[in-house]
């Protein structure tokens, strides 16, 4: 068995689903979507960029022992730089450098990152795997870099100048330098001998998960410890991996037993009202919730965003990874006991620079007059998208800062905790608030083809592709105003249970009918 560098990540992440991976995948639980994976290859576009700093490169297209042979053959060549230079060590360690680049009579090792941060905990590993294998195979590594996306880059709607794009160290090197710490990496000989005596065992690893949050368990963390119940205590909202191990410590994984220890425990007030309303208790403060519904102005105005975001700004004025607009649902309700009116599902729908302006302008010709609450769901998303407009049009900033101003976040009332519930297990998402208190509408339920925001990003990204059209473009942007707009009737009906005080019976919440023409 070849041990490679995604291998060894995988295996430092969790030797036991890395066994899976390697000897019986069939094992492996379905993967959870991915958007970055769906929206395409964005890591290939940002090392085809670096790749340009190295006009005299030479690529290697191959894999396995095929790359190796194409790598000597670059050596023989005296090539300045190598892409995806590959080797195989005699001692069954595999490794590919994004770019091998000569310095004198050794070489300099760069990694290619399509993020915008150093993550050192996962980088270093990484780099150190890669300089021991490159090492091991021969090459005198002078130094090793990290090449990622510099934040601060602005785009113009042209070309990227790579030299830009990229960020340079104080020495105006390409990339930050991490020779240093990399060599000081602990334990790594002793970590890629374990791994390989892991992953070449016929006994399956341990899962090592855990110890650690719900967000960083392997996909088949069920099947290696069935004794953690659903829910557990993995799903006390906003635990931390301290509290997690004083509760294994002491024997607890479900929330009962976790409710046990809750004067040991020292819970936030917000877990605590989680585990003492478990399963389906409610605590909800109705003259909280009525006082801040009547600081509201009518008539309400109900917005959803969709954006995407890209490492490379498609817009002038954008930042890498900003999040842009493509799609926006906007409802107005004009009595609380009304039904609200569509005032516009705006989609563009192609990649073009004037359309989103043209996005920007209808939400001016809308919301541009008046002093009416906006209502959206989790505002710091909406906030944040309308301050990445006013970057790209500056002309417009006045207007976003004043529509920000007018935003209402209706998560508020279950954030804040005046709305508490068992069955919310401490979470806030609208899907699961809408499954709680309007499962008419319950987004896992009903007839949508999209039903997540991340989703909705691809699906748009790869319609507006030069040479999609036809009836599958016109499809999925259907698709996607129907999702956006979902989002917004949802918020009205919430926001109706909300205003009659509870007097409107869960479940039977109309979902209503709006005009059809309009989506």
């Amino acid at each position: 068995m070849i041990l490679t560098k995604s291998m060894f990540l995988e295996w430092l992440d969790c030797p036991g689903y890395c066994w899976l991976q390697t000897n019986d995948p069939d094992q492996i639980a379905d993967v959870r979507p991915s958007a970055e994976s769906s929206w395409g290859p964005a890591g290939s576009e940002i090392e085809t960029l670096a790749q340009q700093l190295f006009p005299q490169g030479e690529l290697v297209s191959g894999r396995g022992q095929t790359a190796v042979e194409q790598t000597e053959k670059y050596l023989r060549k005296q090539s300045p730089a190598i892409f995806q230079a590959t080797v195989i060590t005699t001692g069954n360690l595999m490794a590919m450098a994004d770019i091998l680049a000569r310095d004198g009579d050794g070489w300099i090792l760069y990694e290619v990152k399509s993020k915008v941060e150093v993550d050192k905990k996962r980088h270093l590993p990484d780099l150190a795997f890669q300089r021991f294998v490159f090492t091991q195979a021969g090459f005198k590594i002078k130094q090793v870099r990290l090449v990622h996306i510099n934040k601060e880059y602005v785009g113009d709607g042209q070309a990227v100048d790579p030299e830009q794009f990229f960020v340079r160290d104080s020495d105006d090197g390409l990339g930050i330098n991490l020779t240093e710490p990399v060599k000081e990496h602990p334990d790594l000989k002793s970590e890629i001998s374990r791994a390989q005596r892991d992953l070449g065992s016929a006994k399956p690893a341990s899962c090592t998960c855990r110890p650690k949050t719900r967000a960083n368990h392997c996909l088949n963390f069920a099947r290696f410890h069935p004794d953690i119940p659903e829910p557990s205590i993995y799903d006390i909202t906003r635990i931390t991996t301290k509290k997690i191990a004083y509760l294994l410590a002491n024997g607890a994984v479900s929330i009962d037993q976790a409710a046990a220890l809750a004067d040991e425990a020292e819970f936030t007030d917000r877990q605590l009202a989680q585990i003492e309303l478990y399963p389906d208790k409610e605590r909800v403060q109705w003259p909280r919730i009525a006082h801040e519904l009547k600081q509201l102005t009518w008539p309400l105005y109900f917005f959803d965003y969709e954006a995407f975001s890209a490492a490379v700004p498609l817009l002038a004025g954008s930042n890498p990874y900003d999040q842009v607009p493509f799609l926006y649902s906007l409802l107005r309700l004009d009595r609380p006991e009304a039904e609200p009116k569509v005032i516009d599902n705006h989609l563009v729908d192609d990649q073009q620079s004037p359309l989103f302006r043209r996005l920007a302008d209808s939400l001016v010709d809308y919301l541009g007059e008046g002093e009416s609450s906006i209502i959206v769901w989790h505002a710091q998303f909406e906030k944040m998208v309308n301050r990445n407009l006013s970057k790209i049009y500056p002309d417009l900033s006045q207007f976003f800062d004043k529509l920000n101003g007018r935003i209402y976040d209706l998560e508020t009332i279950f954030a804040q905790g005046f709305y508490q519930s068992g069955r919310l297990a401490g979470r806030t998402s609208v899907k699961i608030v809408t499954e709680h208190l309007v499962p008419e509408l319950d987004y896992q339920a009903g007839n949508l083809a999209i039903r997540r925001g991340d989703e909705a990003s691809w699906r748009w990204l790869a319609s507006t592709k030069p040479g999609v059209g036809g009836a599958e473009r016109r499809r999925t942007f259907s698709d996607l105003k129907k999702y956006c707009q979902q989002d917004t009737l949802v918020m009205v009906r919430i926001y109706q249970y909300l205003e009659s005080g509870g007097q409107i019976r869960r479940g039977q919440i109309k979902p209503g009918r709006l005009n059809a023409n309009r989506l």
